[in-house]
């Protein structure tokens, strides 16, 4: 097995782990919501990790073994800090826009004080 299928291979599973967290975690417990069950509840950890996991997986599955390379580590050359810091940015507005996607949801649906 190369190291191009190796890496692609560990972004699919990074991007399967996101996907799973966010239907387990997030979906779940907004069908529920929109189902009216009396109480809910959801970790907000998952908005922090679910987008960190697609993000990362994505850039592993689309840039193979040179994006392997550069995320596999701590960022220590320039190259490295011009991929990691802004694909962790990225994830972190993802999430932060997804948590209050989230809250307007439940509050809409009456699950969430004012």
């Amino acid at each position: 097995m190369t190291a191009g299928l190796k890496a692609r291979l560990l972004g699919l599973v990074l991007l399967a782990i996101g996907v799973g967290f966010a239907w387990f975690f997030a979906w779940r417990p907004l069908a529920d919501a929109q189902a009216g069950v009396q109480q809910i509840s959801f970790p907000t950890k998952v908005f922090f990790v679910t987008p960190l996991a697609i993000v990362f997986g994505l850039a592993l599955l689309i840039g193979g073994a040179p994006a392997h390379a550069l995320i596999g580590g701590p960022p220590r050359t320039r190259q490295q800090h011009l991929l990691v810091w802004p694909l962790f940015a990225a994830a972190l507005a993802l999430g932060g826009l997804a948590y209050y996607w989230y809250e307007a949801k439940l509050h809409a649906l009456g699950y969430l004080g004012s």
